[in-house]
């Protein structure tokens, strides 16, 4: 898999009706995208993936749960909101190697 693909099925998720925003921007400026399942009023539950860079694949665990909970009824006294690879840029350098860095100097390090 590469950062493309994984980022990929988080988008698609677009495609099925989840409305998806951006949560803020990371170190090399990757979007860190989430969404919202549920009702905003009420409990809110906030669950993240991608925290670590070895460990991109809770951002694949947080696709299904949020297409999961998208499309059935569980959610409906709250609501939760799942920010999918909180480190894109780990988890880039994990699944496409550091030449992908967009300088030497942080290559480097």
């Amino acid at each position: 898999m590469t950062y493309q693909e994984l980022v990929n099925n988080i988008v698609q998720l677009q495609e099925e009706g989840l409305e998806l925003f951006n949560a803020g921007k990371s170190v090399l400026g990757k979007n860190i995208l989430a969404t919202h399942v549920g009702s905003y009023d009420g409990v809110q539950i906030l669950i993240q993936g991608g925290i670590h860079a070895r460990e991109y694949i809770t951002a694949l665990l947080l696709v299904e749960m949020a297409r999961n909970l998208h499309n059935n009824d569980l959610v409906k006294d709250g609501g939760i909101y799942f920010v999918f690879l909180t480190n894109p840029d780990g988890a880039e350098i994990v699944l496409d190697g550091v030449n992908n860095l967009p300088c030497a100097i942080t290559r480097n390090y």
